[in-house]
C-alpha cells in the first residue's frame, strides 16, 4: 500500500488546517488503536469501543472502502456526543462523506461544504457539547490524527 507523506488535518468548525506526518504518531498507540477500529467497523454501529490511553470515553466507527466516519463520546450516564470525524483515503467515498460531515451541522462552518480536500484527509466536526469537556479538547485532535494513520495504513 502506498503510504501517505502527509493526512491534511481539517476542523470544520474553526477552519483550522494542518498537515500531519506520520512520524507525529506514536507506533505502539496506533498498534492498540487498529483492533478497536476494526471491532467497531464489523460490529453494531451504535456500539462504542473505548479510546486507548484516555478513560471514560469511546467511539463508533463505520468503514466503508478506503473511508470511514467516527464519532467520539465522553461516557455517561448520558453518553454526550463531542465529535464526529471523517477519513477519507480516496475520492469515491471522500467525497460523499465530506458533505455527510459538513450536513450534520446546520450552522455555517468555516469550511466550505464543496471544497473536498485531496486525499487523503481527515476532517473533525467538534459539537458544541465539547466546550462543556475541557479534558477532550486537549486530546480529540490527536486521537483523530491517530484515527486517520490508523486506518489508513495499519491494515493487517
Amino acid at each position: 500500500m502506498l503510504i501517505p507523506f502527509c493526512v491534511r488535518h481539517v476542523t470544520l468548525n474553526t477552519g483550522h488546517i494542518r498537515d500531519s506526518r506520520r512520524d507525529e504518531v506514536d507506533p505502539a498507540l496506533t498498534a492498540r488503536l487498529w483492533p478497536l477500529i476494526a471491532e467497531a467497523c464489523a460490529g453494531d454501529p451504535a456500539q462504542a469501543v473505548p479510546v486507548p490511553a484516555v478513560s471514560g470515553y469511546s467511539f463508533t466507527a463505520r468503514c466503508s472502502g478506503r473511508c470511514m466516519t467516527a464519532s467520539i463520546y465522553a461516557d455517561g450516564p448520558p453518553s454526550v456526543h463531542l465529535c464526529s470525524i471523517a477519513v477519507a483515503g480516496h475520492a469515491h467515498c471522500g467525497a460523499p462523506a465530506w458533505r455527510a460531515l459538513h450536513a450534520l451541522e446546520p450552522e455555517p462552518l468555516a469550511i466550505d461544504p464543496a471544497r473536498v480536500p485531496p486525499e487523503p484527509w481527515c476532517a473533525v466536526l467538534l459539537t458544541k457539547a465539547i466546550a462543556n469537556d475541557a479534558d477532550a479538547l486537549t486530546w480529540v485532535s490527536d486521537f483523530a490524527h491517530y484515527l486517520a494513520w490508523t486506518f489508513l495504513e495499519e491494515r493487517p
